[in-house]
């Protein structure tokens, strides 16, 4: 599923590029990356950020993106991404707080891991995590565009 997506990802970036189409709205709120994770996620961005790493944590190289999506009770749904070349190490988890399981896609992929997905999400926070392992430096620390660490706290609650 995931080389079909990449390698439609990819096609439809030719194309775009191309013809000189307008980007989505969601491709314009992601437009420092060279793909869209759409297909991956329904719904309404509503958090994004950097995972950083290193000394201090002032390496880059990882972005996440949490999405929100009103059906089955609400859903949540977060991918991790690099926009570097080449296959990482990747994961992104996702749980409901109240719970003990939580879901996380991990691998070995050249653009995405994700998006996992939680249901039922109305009225509860979601725990986050994410990783890039960019060969040099291990990404793992979420940081929001406010500046706010999110990875393995609850955040966005309601």
């Amino acid at each position: 599923m995931k080389k079909k997506l990449a390698a439609s990802i990819l096609a439809g970036a030719s194309v775009a590029a191309a013809g000189g189409l307008a980007l989505s709205s969601n491709a314009e709120a992601a437009s420092s990356v060279r793909y869209s994770v759409t297909s991956q996620c329904k719904g309404t961005i509503i958090d994004s950020g950097y995972l950083r790493g290193g000394l201090n944590g002032q390496v880059g190289g990882g972005k996440w993106q949490l999405w929100y999506s009103p059906k089955n009770g609400g859903t949540n749904c977060v991918v991790v991404y690099d926009n570097l070349p080449g296959k990482h190490s990747m994961s992104a988890g996702l749980r409901l707080s109240g719970t003990s399981k939580g879901k996380t896609d991990a691998g070995t992929f050249n653009t995405f891991a994700g998006g996992v997905q939680a249901t039922d999400a109305n009225n509860r926070c979601v725990i986050m995590s994410g990783h890039v392992n960019t060969g040099r430096y291990s990404l793992a620390t979420m940081v929001n565009k406010k500046g706010k660490v999110v990875s393995g706290v609850k955040t966005h609650c309601g």
